[in-house]
C-alpha cells in the first residue's frame, strides 16, 4: 500500500515540503523534499486558468483569495532568472557556463587524431 503524500508549509521557514509522516500523522518521514518553488508555479499555473482570483475555501466560509499576475520577461529580471536557478528549477551546466555550448558536431575526424568506437575497443576490421 502506497503511503499518501502530503504536503504542508514550515511554520518556522515558510518552505513548503511534500512527503510522508508518520503514522502519528504529524511528523514528516525521512524522505520530506523541498517543493517551495514547484507547488507556487503549480498555484500560479492553476490559477492562470481560471483568468480571475481563486477564493478557497474551509467549513463553507472564505479562507483565502489568490490573485496572479504574469509577468513579462523584461519584468522578471535576472533575479528571478537567479532564483529559479538556485532552487533547481532551471538547470545550470556548469560547463556550458564556463566554455558555452558545444558544437553540433563535435567529432574529429581521423585528421585531427579521432577514432572510431571499433578502434578505441580495438576491434580489428
Amino acid at each position: 500500500m502506497i503511503k499518501p503524500l502530503h504536503v504542508a508549509a514550515s511554520p518556522l521557514t515558510g518552505t513548503i515540503y511534500a512527503g510522508t509522516v508518520l503514522k502519528c500523522g504529524n511528523v514528516w518521514s525521512a524522505n520530506k523534499c523541498d517543493v517551495t518553488v514547484e507547488a507556487l508555479v503549480a498555484v500560479a499555473e492553476h490559477v492562470l486558468q481560471f483568468g480571475k482570483p481563486v477564493v478557497i475555501h474551509a467549513n463553507s466560509e472564505p479562507e483565502f483569495r489568490i490573485t496572479v499576475e504574469r509577468l513579462s520577461g523584461k519584468e522578471k529580471g535576472m533575479d528571478y532568472e537567479k532564483y529559479l536557478e538556485d532552487n533547481g528549477v532551471i538547470e545550470n551546466d556548469p560547463f556550458e557556463a564556463m566554455f558555452g555550448k558545444p558544437d553540433e558536431d563535435t567529432e574529429p575526424t581521423a585528421e585531427q587524431g579521432g577514432m572510431s568506437l571499433e578502434q578505441l575497443m580495438g576491434v580489428q576490421e
